[in-house]
């Protein structure tokens, strides 16, 4: 498999097909308002994974998100991140 497949399979596991099909009816009742919050949540999440993915690049552990909360917020924060 070529690294655009694994992509494309990583996306489709984490998203699922709910999201899909149960879009459809709440797209219907909410009207174009609903379509702009979900746009609007899409560029949020994309530029924190974008964030995330420049900051392992930069910084890789083995601890994930936890270890990086422990490195730049403290304790406290890599409990909160970790629970």
């Amino acid at each position: 498999l070529k690294t655009r497949h694994l992509q494309m399979i990583a996306i489709g596991g984490s998203i699922g097909t709910g999201l899909f099909l149960g879009a459809g009816g709440r797209l219907a009742q909410g009207g174009p308002g609903l379509a702009l919050a979900y746009a609007v949540c899409g560029v949020f999440a994309f530029l924190m994974v974008r964030a995330l993915g420049e900051l392992a690049i930069r910084r890789p552990s083995s601890g994930a998100f936890v270890s990086y909360a422990r490195e730049f917020l403290g304790e406290k924060g890599a409990y909160v991140t970790g629970w």
